[in-house]
């Protein structure tokens, strides 16, 4: 999906660039196992505008599936949302299996992990390719470390260009899952796969995807869901949406968007969650949008939630997929 954080950055009007790097002197720091064979450079080049690039080279004896990662790190402000770019690229002649991606890794002043978020493996290819991917700064972190990641290859090498890191607002985020894919949950009895539907999209490639592998008996309806955690504050009004869309689904098949409270630690308060919902046949192979609007309350247990675990579900007896695109929350007060 084409980038949607425009639509956010309008509704708060707060977004600053943190850092850029188009790699024109200086290099990164590098990271792979001991049985890697990889070697890191900059070239002064091969990058985009023909000038400065960074350059992974997966040597012909590297071990199959032996990774590589430039690594650098960025003082952070807690509170905020951030998101990192970075353009990519195979240098000479192109091999299939060979991929890209971005990580991401919160710090705190222990060197402890905080927070981490992170693009799926990307094929690169002979052309310039541009993927990103948000985080949201966790309290007690101070540092960010970013890791431009080759996988997968041998005797190819991958030209990085054109990094950057911008600072977002603090409360709204948009997700057009071009290469994101987030954590998932089953009930016992689904079966089933996520996955990443690189070909599927409202209005371009990529979107995420649930696919049932279920047959059961009737009434039974196993179910699972895509989660992903934003932070919210007591007393404010929030907005979620999403666009789903059901292939090859029962007509009773619901696809479904929800939240659950989560105190800052991000444990559940156990307090009633909210959702919006469709059936199956009401989407299907066409995209339809979820809409969910809650003011979170300030009394009682709801005076600790930090965050809203949101939920991107399918319930489903039989065999088929439900895709989700374009998600989107803000708070309500900034539309």
């Amino acid at each position: 999906m084409k980038k949607m954080m425009t639509a956010v950055t309008a509704m708060c009007a707060f977004a600053a660039l943190a850092e850029a790097d188009q790699f024109e002197k200086g290099i990164w720091g590098s990271w792979n196992k001991p049985a890697a064979r990889i070697k890191y450079e900059r070239s002064a080049d091969k990058g985009k505008d023909n000038s400065g690039a960074l350059r992974l080279v997966m040597l012909p004896d590297n071990p199959a599936g032996a990774s590589g990662m430039f690594i650098k790190s960025f003082p952070v402000e807690e509170g905020f949302w951030y998101r990192a770019e970075v353009s990519f690229k195979q240098d000479g002649d192109p091999k299939a299996e060979v991929a890209a991606s971005i990580s991401l890794n919160g710090f705190n002043e222990k060197n402890g992990i905080t927070c981490s978020s992170s693009t799926t493996r990307v094929e690169t290819g002979s052309e310039w390719k541009t993927v990103s991917v948000p985080i949201y700064i966790v309290p007690g972190t101070k540092k960010l470390q970013v890791l431009l990641c080759g996988h997968n290859g041998k005797d190819a090498a991958v030209l990085f260009d054109d990094f950057k890191l911008e600072k977002k607002q603090p409360e709204g985020v948009a997700e057009a899952f071009d290469h994101v894919l987030w954590g998932i949950w089953k009930s016992a009895g689904f079966k089933g796969i996520s996955s990443h539907a690189a070909d599927e999209g409202r209005t371009a490639k990529g979107a995420i995807a649930l696919h049932s592998q279920n047959d059961t008996k009737a009434g039974a309806m196993p179910s699972a869901c895509f989660m992903y955690a934003v932070p919210v504050k007591p007393g404010e009004e929030y907005t979620f949406t999403v666009f789903v869309k059901s292939k090859n689904l029962v007509p009773d098949a619901v696809l479904s968007m929800g939240i659950q409270a989560q105190n800052s630690k991000r444990a559940f308060l156990g307090l009633p969650s909210k959702s919006a919902q469709v059936k199956a046949d009401a989407c299907a192979d066409e995209w339809k949008r979820l809409v969910l609007t809650f003011r979170v309350p300030s009394e009682g247990k709801w005076k600790q939630c930090a965050y809203m675990l949101v939920t991107l579900g399918l319930r489903t007896s039989q065999p088929g997929t439900a895709l989700f695109d374009d998600f989107e929350y803000f708070n309500s007060k900034e539309e």
